[in-house]
């Protein structure tokens, strides 16, 4: 255990009177699918340090994933020997899941999705169709005499309906 860490468990283990209640740990292993770690501390393994209050693979709600070999502090569950993780130093990946809506942000970038519809898509979409109806309406001013594509006009126009839908769906 470095020296800073040593410090802050000497302090905390301080204001605990003594109790090893909160320790300061290493992460070893993240499995995103039990929702659990497996840390260590001052050289001995604690396995299936809970994320989240329930361990239940698939489980809804809000779970934070910290990286490998970073510094959690994980706090023991009553008298047993259970723990769980109550603070992080880094992140890997925040996952927030609420009924149909997920929230999911890492290195990769931010995902955001309602059901079947993610963000991304839509919005890649919309601007595509928008760019297609700029180019519409340019053949207006370029080829004088020539009038816009009635036709496709109304197609684009009724994409870019769809998009707005499925923004509505996803966004609130």
């Amino acid at each position: 255990m470095s020296k800073v860490a040593r410090e802050f468990y000497e302090k905390l283990k301080a204001l605990s009177a003594g109790k090893d209640d909160i320790l300061p740990v290493t992460v070893k292993q993240v499995d995103q699918a039990s929702r659990t770690v497996d840390v260590e501390f001052d050289g001995m393994p604690i396995g299936d340090v809970r994320l989240q209050s329930i361990t239940v693979p698939g489980q809804k709600g809000n779970v934070l994933f910290p990286s490998v070999g970073s510094m959690v502090l994980i706090e023991r569950m009553g008298t047993g020997n259970e723990f769980f993780v109550t603070l992080f130093s880094e992140l890997d990946e925040y996952i927030i899941e609420i009924d149909k809506t997920t929230v999911r942000a890492n290195a990769k970038g931010v995902l955001i999705q309602r059901g079947e519809k993610n963000l991304k898509p839509v919005l890649n979409e919309f601007i595509n169709n928008t760019q297609k109806l700029i180019d519409e309406i340019n053949k207006i001013v370029v080829a004088i005499g020539n009038g816009p594509n009635i036709a496709a006009l109304t197609q684009i126009r009724a994409s870019l309906e769809q998009n707005k839908n499925d923004l509505n769906i996803i966004l609130q």
